[in-house]
């Protein structure tokens, strides 16, 4: 059951009682270029995970509005960090992505979609997020390479009181290769799969890399005609995300915003419609909206 609001889907670590026994096994290990076979690579304080990797083509929703420059294309690199330090992370680096032409390019389209969160990152927390890059027509990339910033490391390390002991790596390379193509808000729209009568009340709803990239710069777009731009684009093209009665509910409250009461109206029934997968306060908040709504067509 959803509470219609902000979301916080952030998983933090053991118990204290549990601390004790992962100190010794999470402590910064030395970071070492990733193989074919192994995913993930430990980079500083952090385990880096790349998570798909593809071309993907100009969208709103990844920040890509414009097309690439003639001769080149838009490529996209997911991955997820978790910190293993007990320390707040201090890690940083540039991306960076390598083709098998061997060329090296940088990160030159900021927001598209958002960057993992690093900074002062906690223990065991996660963060998911991804790198769009411009890179040549032919070329494949083989390798995302993280720079790393050795000053504003050092600033850190000073200001968090601690020193790191394993030995810094300039650069750390993460192999790409035999990854999936990144979800794609472009696809072909695929009706959603049915449905059982009765929902177990365990079932947890999986969240898809589009999901966590696309809906936090959606909620939080302040202009609300490009806000309902987006919501429509995601609706349209993922009918069947876990994210719905949030967007749903975003889509009734910027549609009421603007004096599009017919709209407000149509995404408050769209609400009404999930039944009890939202909390029955916010099915008295959404009722209370369309009524009003109706009220102000007349």
């Amino acid at each position: 059951m959803a509470r219609l609001g902000p979301q916080t889907r952030v998983s933090y670590g053991p118990a204290v009682f549990g601390l004790f026994l992962l100190v010794s096994v999470v402590y910064p290990q030395v970071p070492q270029n990733s193989d074919l076979t192994s995913k993930g690579v430990q980079v500083g304080q952090v385990f880096v995970t790349p998570l798909a990797v593809g071309a993907v083509s100009p969208s709103p929703l990844w920040g890509l509005t414009k097309r690439p420059k003639q001769g080149y294309h838009f490529v996209l690199v997911n991955l997820r960090i978790v910190n293993t330090t007990l320390n707040p992370n201090c890690t940083e680096w540039n991306s960076k992505i390598v083709t098998d032409a061997g060329h090296k390019y940088g990160n030159q389209i900021p927001g598209a979609p958002g960057p993992p969160e690093t900074e002062n990152l906690p223990f065991q927390v996660p963060s998911q997020g991804g790198y769009a890059f411009q890179i040549r027509d032919g070329e494949t990339p083989v390798d995302l390479s993280l720079e790393r910033l050795y000053k504003i490391e050092r600033n850190c390390w000073k200001s968090e009181g601690f020193s790191p002991v394993e030995q810094f790596v300039p650069t750390v390379n993460i192999s790409l290769e035999g990854l999936p193509q990144p979800t794609s808000q472009l696809e072909p729209i695929q009706p959603c799969p049915p449905q059982q009568q009765t929902p177990s009340p365990r079932h947890k709803p999986s969240y898809t890399i589009i999901d966590d990239f696309s809906y936090p710069p959606i909620h939080n777009e302040p202009d609300p005609q490009r806000k309902i731009e987006l919501l429509e684009h995601h609706i349209a093209h993922a009918p069947c995300s876990a994210l719905n009665p949030f967007l749903y509910y975003d889509a009734l409250q910027t549609y009421y915003q603007l004096g599009d009461f017919p709209s407000t109206i149509k995404y408050a029934d769209k609400l009404l419609a999930l039944g009890d997968k939202i909390d029955a306060a916010s099915q008295n908040q959404v009722r209370i909206i369309r009524a009003d709504a109706q009220g102000k067509m007349k």
